[in-house]
């Protein structure tokens, strides 16, 4: 039986280790720009009935009135975004936790998780990368190890734009070109790089990559059940 959260404790200053080391199975669902990550959660919902899926917090946050990017700036504009989007997903991915217990939910598929963020915020020279990402934990309050522990598989789409099929109109919120999206994939990809447990669907038909993603999710359920 997963633990409950106790009242007494601010979920937000709670260790990710006391979380995330219990069920259910915790996927964060990854990927470049317009890489079909909505379809994929969009056929899980309609699909398999033992998985949760929680939506992306940057998404809900522009929908809700976020301000968008200035065209001045925007640099410090993205360092306050993704200081909302942290504290967002420390708590939805809490609240994910608790309505997966009540609901018996084997399974929860997080729309990005909390490494997402620092891809937005690597510089453009490659060398600074690694100094960059460990400046992210200023922004999360927890370190690059607790953040990775937050989940058991990390499941990455690549971005449409690998494939030179990129579609910014496919979401209102999505500012970047298609130059833009191919290095953001890379950044996600290096962000995500320690996961011991990262999973690449590298197929450029968009059906074929849902096909095989809910394929896995179906194994993933299954096998979890057994254990």
């Amino acid at each position: 039986m997963q633990e409950s959260v106790s009242a007494s404790e601010p979920r937000s200053t709670r260790s990710a280790s006391y979380f995330f080391a219990k069920k259910p199975y915790r996927i964060a669902l990854t990927g470049g720009p317009s890489a079909g990550k909505s379809t994929l959660i969009t056929f899980i919902e309609s699909t398999m009935n033992d998985v949760l899926c929680m939506p992306e917090v940057a998404t809900t946050l522009l929908a809700s009135g976020f301000p968008a990017p200035p065209p001045n700036n925007r640099e410090q504009w993205q360092r306050s975004f993704q200081q909302a989007i942290a504290h967002g997903q420390i708590e939805l991915e809490l609240e994910g936790m608790r309505q997966a217990e009540e609901q018996s939910r084997r399974v929860i598929v997080y729309d990005r998780g909390m490494l997402d963020g620092a891809a937005y915020l690597l510089g453009g020279n490659e060398d600074s990368w690694p100094s960059d990402l460990e400046r992210f934990t200023k922004v999360t309050g927890e370190t690059l190890s607790d953040s990775l522990s937050r989940y058991d598989l990390v499941l990455h789409l690549p971005s449409s734009a690998c494939y030179g099929a990129y579609n910014k109109a496919s979401n209102l919120h999505r500012f970047e070109n298609a130059d833009e999206a191919l290095l953001l994939e890379r950044k996600t990809l290096y962000a995500w790089r320690n996961h011991p447990h990262r999973i690449i669907i590298d197929e450029p038909d968009k059906d074929k990559k849902v096909e095989r993603a809910s394929k896995l999710l179906s194994a993933i359920s299954i096998q979890f059940d057994r254990t």
